[in-house]
């Protein structure tokens, strides 16, 4: 019986190979070293495994974020986004940089307005347009705004090579555009 063990790039993923099986260390399951889609199942099973996890920690992160800072993690980005936008958004434009449902950002924007951070206005040449603005108080919170990622996150990230870091960003968005309603 034939067993061998390789590293994946710096990322510190193993794959164990025992004659013509590998197993990933990130899950449980081993699959047969072969690129038939009979594996597919488990293969997505144990994607959509890692993915609960990533979710699980960034609403852990929104928690804390929350509990120490009075700011969501959803609600920081589109703090964010409003602050270091150009000209004022408006909720579609937010929307769009946030990589959120318009009608997400329109509840969040509604919270931020109450609690005195945000203000909207109507466009002078076209008063359907609703323009987002920091009020002070914004302003002060988008200068002093935690960091939205733990810092050990960033700083193991940034320890990737380039590379890595590229191919890492295009594949979570490969997944995003998988699982989204357009696929198919």
């Amino acid at each position: 019986m034939h067993v061998s063990s390789t590293e994946s790039l710096s990322r510190g993923i193993r794959f164990c190979t025992l004659e013509g099986f590998r197993r990933s260390s990130l899950g449980t399951r081993w699959f047969r070293d072969t690129d038939d889609m009979e594996q597919a199942p488990d293969l997505a099973h144990e994607l959509l495994e890692t993915l609960r996890g990533i979710s699980r920690r960034l609403e852990e992160q929104s928690k804390r974020l929350s509990k120490e800072h009075g700011l969501t993690l959803p609600q920081l980005m589109c703090l964010e986004a409003i602050g270091a936008a150009e000209e004022p958004p408006t909720l579609a434009t937010l929307a769009d940089l946030v990589k959120l449902s318009s009608a997400t950002v329109s509840r969040i924007v509604e919270r931020l307005v109450r609690a005195g951070l945000v203000d909207r206005s109507r466009g002078i040449v076209d008063r359907r347009h609703v323009r987002l603005t920091l009020t002070s108080a914004g302003q002060e919170r988008y200068e002093a705004h935690p960091a939205p990622l733990q810092a050990e996150f960033l700083q193991r990230l940034r320890a990737l090579p380039a590379v890595e870091r590229d191919q890492l960003v295009a594949s979570l968005r490969q997944i995003a555009d998988l699982m989204g309603p357009e696929a198919g």
